[in-house]
């Protein structure tokens, strides 16, 4: 719904970004929650934002420049948080499992460049050894205004980054919200421990029953 939204608008330094997206979202009509302490964020920057990105481009860019995190819950109400604290949904039972976690392999990325300001870089390489071949994860961010700024988002790129993702087939659960703590048993654990994941990506269809292609992370 959001990647069909078109809007301008604009951010200012003087007003807190709580009361911002607050306006934002109300003037949208999108159902939504923010926590206290995003009241206290004030951006430091002006910006304007016009019609050639969506509204969820837009939120993209702003959640990744103050960490924050816009996940809707199990009511369709986007949650705007600083720290998202996810609950234990437990265990899928095996026996309304379609299929077993199933992997992919990510993108490991060894090398982040974060444009900001007037054309400056912030680069760090996580490589082990200069002759790895550099897999480089390029950000540019025109919220993003001095190094310092630079330095807190790739704090939390690199705390975020992940090599692999698995993929489950299940009878789904609308109880289920992204992030949760979940365990799933795979074709090797299914006398022993389930693995723990956390799912990022649900991709439900209905088709005489719910069926789920669920997107996981360790």
């Amino acid at each position: 719904y959001l990647s069909q939204m078109y809007n301008s608008w604009s951010i200012l330094s003087s007003e807190s970004l709580g009361d911002t997206l607050d306006d934002l979202l109300d003037n949208v009509e999108i159902a939504h929650t923010i926590d206290d302490d995003v009241y206290s964020i004030y951006p430091g920057v002006n910006a304007s934002f016009n019609t050639e990105t969506s509204l969820f481009e837009d939120l993209q860019q702003v959640a990744q420049a103050y960490g924050l995190t816009m996940i809707p819950n199990r009511a369709g109400t986007i949650e705007v948080k600083t720290v998202f604290n996810s609950d234990d949904y437990g265990l899928i039972p095996p026996n309304i499992q379609f299929s077993w976690p199933e992997s992919n392999q990510l993108n490991r990325y060894n090398f982040i460049d974060i444009s900001y300001g007037s054309g400056s870089h912030y680069t760090r390489d996580l490589r082990d050894s200069v002759n790895t071949a550099r897999v480089v994860l390029s950000l540019s961010n025109n919220l993003i205004t001095s190094e310092e700024h630079a330095i807190q988002v790739c704090n939390r790129i690199v705390g975020r980054l992940y090599s692999k993702a698995d993929n489950v087939t299940w009878a789904s659960d609308p109880a289920m919200d992204l992030y949760d703590e979940v365990e799933v048993y795979s074709i090797w654990t299914l006398n022993g421990t389930p693995a723990t994941y956390k799912p990022v990506k649900r991709e439900i269809t209905f088709n005489g029953m719910l069926v789920e292609d669920l997107t996981l992370i360790q």
